[in-house]
C-alpha cells in the first residue's frame, strides 16, 4: 500500500489532479477521484500519504463539487466524487442536496450518492435514494466511469453495508465471488471494485477465528474444533464405494466455506502407444 501511495506522486498535476498516466496531462474525472478514493481508504487504516498529494487533490475535488453543474460532465461521477468526500470526512452537504434534487439521475448516480449521505451520517436518505435505484430499469453506467454489470453491483453492495443492510450486501458479494472465480473476463474497474466488496463481506470477527463442525463421510462421523480458520480433511477413496454424501454441521454463528478437492493418478486406459515427429 506505501509503496502504491509514493508511486501516486508521478501523477500528481500542479493543479492537483492525478492524471490518467504517469507523467502525462491527461485526466479522466472518474480516474482521479478512483485514486483519491484509495488515499482515502489508505489514510483511514493509518497509512501516510506522500506530502502534498492528498491535500492538493483534496482541495481540487472539493472545489469541483462545489462548482459542479449537469452541463459540466457526468452526473456519476459528481456522486462518486461526493461520496469519497464523505467518507474523508468533508462532506459537501450543499452539493449533495443540489445533486438529489437533480429528476434525472441514473440509477449509479442515486446509489453512489447514496454512500455519500450514509458516509455522512444520513442513512435515511441513503436508504431512500436506493429504494429509488431499484425501481428504475437497471442500465450500464457510462463508459467514461469505466462501468460494468459486475463494477455497479459491488458499489451497491458496498453502500447497502454501509447502511447496516447485511442481507443485501451478502447476496450481491456471493454473486460477485462466483464471477471472480470464473474464467469470465473483468476490468481492472470492475476487478478491484468487486475484490473490494468481497473483502467487507468475509472481513473476520471477533468469534471468526475458530471452527467447531461435525462432520459425516461415508456413514462416518467426526467432529473437529480448531482455533484455525483454515482445515484439511484428508478422506482416502479406497474406503469409499460409489456416489458418498458429506454432510457438514457448523455449531459457530459465522459462515464457514467447504472446498472438495481430489488427487490421484488416473487408472490406465487402452490407448495404445504412438509417436509421430518426436
Amino acid at each position: 500500500i506505501s509503496a502504491v501511495l509514493n508511486k501516486l506522486l508521478k501523477y500528481r498535476l500542479i493543479d492537483g489532479r492525478l492524471s490518467y498516466w504517469p507523467g502525462e496531462n491527461k485526466v479522466n474525472k472518474w480516474a482521479s477521484v478512483w485514486a483519491g478514493h484509495f488515499m482515502v481508504e489508505a489514510r483511514n487504516m493509518g497509512y501516510a500519504t506522500p506530502a502534498g498529494v492528498y491535500e492538493c487533490w483534496l482541495d481540487y475535488e472539493k472545489s469541483e463539487a462545489k462548482m459542479w453543474r449537469a452541463q459540466n460532465g457526468a452526473q456519476e461521477t459528481q456522486a462518486y466524487r461526493l461520496w469519497v468526500l464523505a467518507q474523508a470526512g468533508e462532506a459537501d452537504r450543499g452539493a449533495m442536496n443540489r445533486l438529489r434534487e437533480n429528476t434525472s439521475l441514473s440509477p449509479l448516480s442515486k446509489r453512489l450518492l447514496a454512500g455519500a449521505y450514509a458516509a455522512d451520517g444520513r442513512k435515511d436518505l441513503s436508504r431512500t435514494l436506493l429504494e429509488s435505484a431499484q425501481q428504475m430499469t437497471q442500465t450500464t453506467s457510462d463508459s467514461d466511469c469505466f462501468g460494468s454489470v459486475e463494477r455497479d453491483m459491488a458499489i451497491e453492495s458496498i453502500i447497502y453495508k454501509s447502511i447496516g443492510n447485511q442481507a443485501q450486501a451478502y447476496k450481491m458479494a456471493k454473486q460477485l465471488g462466483e464471477v471472480l472465480s470464473s474464467n469470465h473476463w473483468l476490468s481492472t474497474q470492475t476487478t478491484a471494485w468487486a475484490l473490494m466488496a468481497v473483502a467487507q463481506i468475509v472481513e473476520p470477527s471477533e468469534d471468526d477465528s475458530s471452527l467447531d463442525v461435525e462432520y459425516i463421510i461415508a456413514n462416518k462421523s467426526d467432529k473437529l474444533i480448531s482455533t484455525s480458520p483454515i482445515e484439511k480433511i484428508e478422506v482416502d477413496v479406497k474406503n469409499l464405494e460409489g456416489q458418498t454424501k458429506v454432510h457438514i454441521n457448523n455449531n459457530n454463528s459465522h459462515t464457514i466455506y467447504l472446498t472438495m478437492e481430489s488427487m490421484g493418478i488416473p487408472a490406465r486406459g487402452s490407448e495404445s502407444e504412438a509417436m509421430n515427429n518426436l
